[in-house]
Formats: C-alpha cells, structure tokens, sequence
C-alpha cells in the first residue's frame, strides 16, 4: 500500500479538500480566477483552514445543497468565496459559529477581511480576502 502523501501548497490542498467533499456525496462547483502562484507561509496556510471550514460548514448545514466555491487570484489578494443554498430544514439565525469566527480571526491577522450571511437569495455566502505580499 502507497503512503498518502500531504499536500504542499494551497492548490494541492485546495484540489484535495473539494476532492474529499465529492467523495463525500457533497456536490462542489469550483471556479478559479487568475494566475495562481505560491503564497507566504501564513496565507497558504490560512487559506487551506478558509476552504476547509467552508467546505465543512456547507457539508454540515446544507448537506445536500451544491457548493459554489470560488478562488480569485489577483495582483494584490486572494480571495475565496463559497455560496451554497440554505438547508431546507435549517435556516440561518445570524451571526458566526466558531469555525467562522476562527477563520476570520486568521484572515484580519493577515491584513485581511471576511464576510458572512444569508443572500436575498435564501443563500449562505462567505467570502475572505487575503492580501498577497508584493
């Protein structure tokens, strides 16, 4: 038997988190935006906790509603955003559950800035910015 190999870079392991997602019976519409490249340790790192948590939350809270799950690459940021329907049993009651809070906390520590909340559209969007150093 082959030893699994860990990812090393937030491509890979963004590729292996919405791979274990599928796999999970989860439904993941991934778009990609501009030119990826390697990110400073603490951003790599904390956007592979943003994409994890986003996809957990989603797994957890509307398990059986397609995530969309967006990552734009520009000259000064990255940004990772998930939509996905609410559940039909469960609706959204505000405010940010610890995962949420956790990854924002890491996001503003990087200099940069999160958002969280039910759309008009009766769905959960989350979105993180991420400054790229230059």
């Amino acid at each position: 038997m082959a030893a699994l190999r860990a990812p090393t870079g937030f491509g890979e392991s963004m590729a292996e988190l919405v791979r274990v997602h599928r796999d999970s019976g989860g439904t993941v519409q991934l778009e990609v935006t501009g030119a990826p490249r390697s990110l400073p340790e603490q951003a790599d790192q904390a956007a592979r906790r943003v994409v994890q948590e986003l996809l957990t939350n989603a797994r957890k809270h509307a398990p059986d509603q397609p995530v969309d799950l967006e990552v734009s690459w520009s000259t000064g940021s990255l940004t990772i955003s998930a939509t996905n329907p609410l559940g039909p049993e469960r609706g959204y009651a505000g405010g940010l559950g610890q995962g949420l809070r956790g990854i924002g906390e890491r996001c503003r520590a990087l200099g940069g800035r999160l958002s969280a909340g039910r759309t008009p559209d009766d769905e959960f969007t989350v979105t993180c910015s991420l400054p790229l150093e230059a």
